[in-house]
């Protein structure tokens, strides 16, 4: 990619050039690693990541802004990040907002995107603070919201929306797995859930009575046992590998799985996991009304017993 990025940036500023809509509903703009690990791009030593002035990058974000673009979606990343410009949070007549960056972040203080109805937000590394909170309660129409990068585990992540229909929260964490975190979710009407953490120490989660779909992953048992709890009324569960794995090491008084009552589509990732058919077992006697069970990885017969085949 850098070796060909001149031309792509030459072939970028001329169509821009000529661009001479004031009507643009869609802007998408795709370049660079598809990874913001922040660890890879140590490796690599940024060496293969295009060469781009982040004001000249900050120009193509915002071309669109002042012509009426419902939805844009923007995948960069260079090799000497600036900051993502504060003008995407100002513009009026956005719907759709998918920023996939290795950008720096600082949201203003105040802004408002009162028509945006999908948010998802990939950062290396997402900013302290009430970041969250202020991103989500300044999109009052918000109905999808994906958050997905490093957090610092020492701040709680606030979540609170009555629009959000649908959530996925993917956050890994720098340093030592003994730094934890408070998780708080006030999202009552939330249909969906993706919850793919390993910082969370203590869950504060509101009602989800709404709650249709849930996919969990989470290593650490007794936090896996307390999200479940409160997912009980969920109607499609995915459990994801580690999830699976963490509720194994669980000491089986410690067990004390909830009873899904409108369970009825349960799926595991069971993939090189001996004793996952042990909790498959205590899963099935909590589930009374499953009607469709999926174990996707799980391909070799002589690893489950007798009594399932």
């Amino acid at each position: 990619m850098p070796d060909s990025f001149p031309n792509f940036k030459r072939f970028v500023d001329n169509l821009l050039q000529l661009c001479h809509s004031h009507n643009i509903t869609t802007f998408r703009l795709h370049f660079g690693r598809d990874d913001l690990s922040p660890y890879k791009f140590g490796r690599c030593k940024q060496g293969c990541l295009p060469q781009l002035n982040p004001m000249h990058l900050n120009t193509w974000m915002c071309f669109p802004l002042t012509r009426g673009v419902k939805e844009l979606d923007i995948r960069a990343c260079v090799r000497e990040p600036g900051k993502l410009p504060s003008a995407l949070f100002g513009c009026p007549t956005l719907e759709v907002l998918k920023i996939n960056v290795n950008l720096h972040l600082e949201v203003p203080l105040s802004f408002c995107l009162p028509n945006l109805k999908e948010f998802n937000l990939t950062l290396p590394v997402i900013p302290d603070g009430d970041f969250a909170t202020r991103l989500v309660s300044s999109c009052p129409s918000l109905e999808h919201f994906t958050l997905n990068g490093y957090w610092n585990p020492l701040n709680p992540i606030m979540i609170s929306s009555p629009s959000l229909r649908r959530l996925s929260v993917i956050t890994r964490t720098f340093g030592s797995s003994y730094l934890r975190t408070e998780v708080v979710l006030d999202v009552t009407n939330v249909e969906y859930l993706m919850y793919d953490d390993v910082s969370a120490s203590h869950y504060c989660i509101g009602d989800l009575n709404a709650l249709v779909e849930a996919e969990i992953n989470q290593t650490v048992p007794e936090d896996t046992l307390n999200l479940l709890w409160r997912l009980s009324n969920v109607r499609r569960l995915f459990l994801m590998e580690s999830c699976v794995v963490a509720l194994h090491l669980c000491e089986s008084e410690q067990l004390k799985l909830p009873v899904f009552r409108n369970l009825n589509h349960l799926k595991l990732g069971c993939s090189a996991f001996i004793s996952w058919y042990t909790l498959l077992m205590e899963l099935l006697n909590c589930a009374p009304f499953l009607e469709t069970l999926s174990l996707p990885k799980v391909s070799v017969m002589s690893s489950i017993p007798d009594n399932l085949k």
